[in-house]
């Protein structure tokens, strides 16, 4: 998650030949490690800085933090030049949230204390690494680790097909509100509009993340039925990986079958323990790229959450909502489907995109105001933060 969350766009005079966009060049990020369980259960997040020592944290006083804390988060420094994962903070994941989560759903339901648990996890190195494997069977044995088989993250991998999406969604709508918040503040106090600078030092940022990442998950663990669509979502055939298919009739036959239609399966499914998987150059290359452009994002934060979730399911119904569109790759601002033209008129910035020209005569236009920035969208932003 990058903190600066833009659209990356800027404004540029018609016909230039060359135009820096804003956002382009943020590299800073951070690593949140999101976990949803099967039963549509939310776990805790881990959220990993770059950084050697607790300094690169956000403050313990930083906004929503002491609900993030009690809600179970993680906040690591990676202790690295990056903020990715590392052999010590997946096993401080493992030891701080997923077994803490595995442990309350034994005793929630009265299973065994040998009952085991299932963790499906990607093919990503520091996962599949000997090192880390070797721990997990050493102090965590009843944990059995499923890989999602190579490359396959966008048909297997519950968090990437149907829950990512929406979630960052979140993220940005918050980072948005707070943004609209800051200016509207300036625009207050009598700051000029063209003179607003908002605040991006990396402290200041990085102090803002846990109230977004908060805001998500609470929006999140209140609405399970998302989180089990996006097992649904993970099917071949006319098998999926939701509870329902996973305990269905035709499920259970087709395993109490296995010993014979496919043995080698069979056996590789009742080992002892995970095999560590094997992958071909390509699928290394692929599985542990690290991602050199965090996350362009199109400007979907005015679009409603539920339009998102709709969108995401299949599910969005034809609508004339005038704030957004759909876009080739899901629902999008109307403003980021269209051309957005500036122009001055009597030394007053106006924007032009879609304004209505009426001829009043030689050299004279009437403009029409592009009702997306109105009065009203600042006041449904000043809503959303009191809401």
């Amino acid at each position: 998650m990058t903190y600066a969350q833009g659209c990356h766009m800027t404004y540029a005079p018609v016909g230039s030949k060359q135009v820096t966009t804003v956002g382009s060049e943020e590299k800073r990020a951070i690593t949140v490690m999101v976990s949803i369980a099967n039963d549509g259960t939310l776990l805790p997040f881990q959220v990993i800085y770059k950084g050697a020592t607790d300094a690169s944290l956000p403050s313990p006083s930083a906004r929503s933090m002491k609900e993030a804390l009690k809600a179970g988060f993680s906040f690591e420094a990676s202790k690295t030049s990056t903020y990715w994962s590392t052999q010590e903070t997946m096993k401080n994941f493992v030891n701080k949230i997923l077994v803490p989560y595995f442990d309350h759903v034994i005793r929630r339901d009265n299973l065994r204390p040998d009952q085991r648990r299932l963790w499906q996890i990607d093919c990503w190195s520091v996962h599949r690494s000997e090192e880390f494997m070797n721990w997990m069977g050493a102090n965590h044995p009843l944990i059995i680790v499923n890989f999602v088989p190579a490359r396959m993250t966008s048909i297997f991998q519950p968090s990437d097909v149907g829950f990512q999406r929406v979630f960052k969604h979140s993220l940005k709508q918050t980072a948005h509100a707070d943004i609209v918040e800051e200016t509207l503040c300036k625009l207050k106090t009598g700051t000029a509009p063209g003179a607003v600078v908002l605040d991006t030092k990396l402290k200041t940022l990085r102090n803002c993340t846990p109230h977004w990442l908060y805001m998500a998950y609470e929006k999140f663990r209140h609405q399970p039925k998302i989180i089990q669509k996006a097992w649904e979502m993970c099917r071949v055939g006319d098998l999926n990986l939701s509870y329902e298919s996973l305990t269905s009739p035709a499920t259970r036959e087709i395993l109490q079958n296995l010993p014979s239609t496919d043995p080698n399966f069979f056996a590789e499914l009742t080992r002892p323990r995970s095999r560590v998987p094997i992958l071909s150059i390509e699928d290394v290359l692929v599985e542990d790229a690290e991602i050199s452009e965090v996350d362009i994002p199109v400007d979907d934060s005015v679009v409603p959450h539920e339009a998102v979730v709709d969108d995401l399911h299949g599910e969005l119904p034809e609508t004339d909502d005038q704030h957004f569109v759909r876009g080739a790759d899901g629902v999008i601002s109307a403003a980021e489907a269209e051309e957005v033209l500036i122009e001055e008129v009597e030394g007053v910035l106006l924007d032009t995109t879609g304004a209505v020209a009426q001829d009043l005569g030689r050299g004279k236009r009437k403009k029409l105001r592009n009702g997306l920035y109105t009065a009203e969208a600042l006041k449904w932003w000043a809503d959303t933060k009191k809401g």
